[in-house]
């Protein structure tokens, strides 16, 4: 919690841009009401820009890292999470997801099948404890 708390903080002293799609939307949708309240108060706070992550080319490049076994099908969200960053040229993808996302093992697996896919654009894959103040 604290973690999120000087996140948010320093996202917004340093006016720093940030992405979100609608399966993020979808996702906070799902969750109780108070934690729906306080990630729309933060996005609204950050004037988040709310992308379509339901894009052929997402899609494609999630099932390709499907078929390269990096994720598995039932990780859908997380390989869609993934593909959108990419697709849209984002310069880091922050996530509390250690066993999917943020995962050294699997962090150039990803950016390996990017680059097979033509997507030259490197970015970071991190915690929100790696950002600095």
């Amino acid at each position: 919690r604290i973690e999120g708390e000087r996140l948010v903080r320093y996202l917004f002293s340093h006016q720093i841009k940030i992405y979100a799609t609608y399966l993020i939307i979808f996702e906070i949708n799902q969750a109780p009401t108070n934690i729906q309240k306080k990630a729309i108060d933060i996005m609204q706070k950050l004037e988040v820009e709310v992308y379509d992550s339901d894009i052929q080319e997402i899609r494609e490049l999630a099932q390709f890292y499907f078929n390269k076994k990096i994720l598995t099908p039932r990780k859908f969200r997380d390989a869609t999470h993934i593909a959108s960053a990419t697709f849209f040229g984002v310069d880091a993808l922050i996530s509390w997801n250690f066993d999917d996302i943020v995962n050294m093992n699997k962090i150039p697996r990803i950016m390996g099948a990017n680059m097979e896919k033509g997507f030259t654009k490197s970015f970071q894959i991190i915690s929100p404890m790696e950002v600095r103040s």
